[in-house]
């Protein structure tokens, strides 16, 4: 299907696949994470941008791809994450996408409270929602910066080659391909 659908870009698309991947993923962080919101007005809000990250692995060098979006049910107010793509590269090579992850930052993020379940959050009332200012999204891109270098070495500190990718993604929420939830057990 991938091959056909590049060769012939108006007969066939594969973009309902491509958001049913992510919103998988996303789901899966929102697990992982304990945090809590509705995905039926789900939308890219920023253009996506990349950042270098502060971080090496030998000679391996590593950046993030990332995407500012925004999701929250009609009585709920919109929450921001971050769809991203981690790339690496070994000294003066080229980038190569490696994992997948979904971030949901809690700093800036003013339509996210604490819930009464401990450590969970959710989405505020609708009637409540607060405007997201740059000082806020400043925050939320700071608090990414310093939460995807983190992955990455619980990726590595965690890799077992024979779980696989989805055993790992509970420890450090990455994925090396969005289906990698349906492809493993």
């Amino acid at each position: 299907m991938w091959k056909i659908s590049k060769k012939h870009t108006n007969d066939f698309s594969i973009y309902r696949e491509q958001v049913d991947l992510w919103n998988t993923l996303l789901n899966k962080e929102k697990d992982r994470s304990n945090i809590n919101f509705d995905l039926e007005n789900n939308d890219a809000v920023d253009d996506s941008k990349v950042m270098d990250l502060d971080i090496t692995r030998g000679e391996e060098s590593f950046r993030v791809l990332y995407q500012r979006c925004q999701a929250g049910g009609d009585w709920e107010s919109p929450i921001s994450y971050f769809k991203c793509q981690i790339e690496s590269k070994y000294k003066d090579g080229k980038f190569n996408p490696d994992w997948k992850c979904i971030f949901i930052p809690v700093k800036g993020n003013k339509n996210l409270i604490k819930s009464k379940k401990p450590g969970a959050y959710v989405a505020i009332d609708a009637d409540s929602c607060i405007k997201y200012e740059p000082s806020d999204i400043k925050l939320m891109v700071e608090e990414l910066r310093k939460e995807i270098p983190k992955r990455i070495k619980r990726y590595y500190s965690s890799l077992d080659y024979d779980k696989g990718d989805v055993d790992q993604f509970k420890e450090c929420g990455l994925v090396r391909d969005l289906l990698t939830f349906w492809n493993r057990k």
